[in-house]
Order: C-alpha cells, then structure tokens, then sequence
C-alpha cells in the first residue's frame, strides 16, 4: 500500500466533528463530572497568573482561541485531550477548579492584563483575597463567550491522542 492509500483509509479512522460552546457549558459539563479534564496524558497545569490573566481578557474581547479537544469514552463522559492550560483557567476564574484531592482551589485573581488594565485586581467574585468582583454584566459575557470543541467518538483517537499529547 502506498503512502496516499495509507492516507485515504486511516483518515476516516480519526474524524473529529466540531462545536462551538459556551464557556458557561463547559464550566456545567465539569461541574456535572461529564468531562474529564486530567486524563494522564495531559500535562500538568503550568500558566503563570499573568498568562491565565490574559487568557480570561481574550474571552472578554471576543478573541479567538484555539479549539480544544475532546475524547467520548464509552460511558459517554468527555475526557480532555488538548487545552488542559485554557480549560483549567476558565474553571479556575470562576472559582470552579478542583485540586487533586477534589478540593476547589481558590479562585483566580487577574493580573498583568494588557489591554484591559482595569482588570488588574478583578476575580469572578469578592474575596478575601482583596479583590474586586467582576461586574454581573461581564461574568454574563464571560459565560456566553464561545470556545470551539472538537469531539471525537472513535476508540482509536484516544489512541492516537495518547501518542500525539503526551511528553
């Protein structure tokens, strides 16, 4: 067989369909353990404060993101391939995020924006951490803001995702 025969026929194999959806869904989806975002092929969370900081400002502009990539197990719960940092940002924003003892961590405080300097010091809600809120009318937007989501049902994209995303 040659390559573009090879091609043809294992293409059909890794077929992804693709979804926009709400940050708002995905923040539901993890609540509702329906997706999985630590498979052991991801790599451990390592933005700085400062790059997930940036990150929530790009949902607030309306700046595009890369999509991030999901793997339906058998079971029908997603379990996440690629976009562990943008997931755990936006979990951790909105005082979601669970450390691994199923804790909820403590949520983000924005730092270090750039085009919205006005965010320095912001976080999802009022804490102790001398935080502002962030207004209602934006954590509105924040949760309707879109990310595209490429889902895959076939068993060998988790092989595959396993071989392309780890170290």
């Amino acid at each position: 067989m040659d390559l573009l025969e090879e091609l043809k026929a294992r293409v059909k194999e890794f077929r992804t369909d693709g979804y926009p959806m709400s940050i708002g869904e995905i923040v539901n989806l993890y609540e509702n353990d329906e997706m999985v975002i630590n498979p052991n092929f991801q790599r451990f969370f390592r933005w700085t404060q400062g790059q997930k900081s940036r990150l929530v400002e790009s949902f607030l502009l309306g700046i595009p993101t890369p999509a991030i990539f999901v793997y339906q197990r058998s079971d029908g719960v997603w379990e996440l391939v690629d976009g562990l940092q943008r997931i755990s940002t936006i979990l951790e924003f909105v005082g979601k995020l669970k450390g691994t003892q199923g804790a909820v961590l403590p949520p983000l405080k924005l730092i270090g924006t750039k085009l919205l300097p006005s965010l320095d010091g912001i976080a999802w809600e009022e804490s102790s951490q001398n935080t502002k809120p962030l207004p209602k009318s934006l954590q509105l937007d924040f949760k309707r803001s879109k990310s595209r989501l490429k889902l895959s049902r076939r068993s060998q994209m988790r092989t595959l995702n396993l071989r392309c995303f780890s170290g």
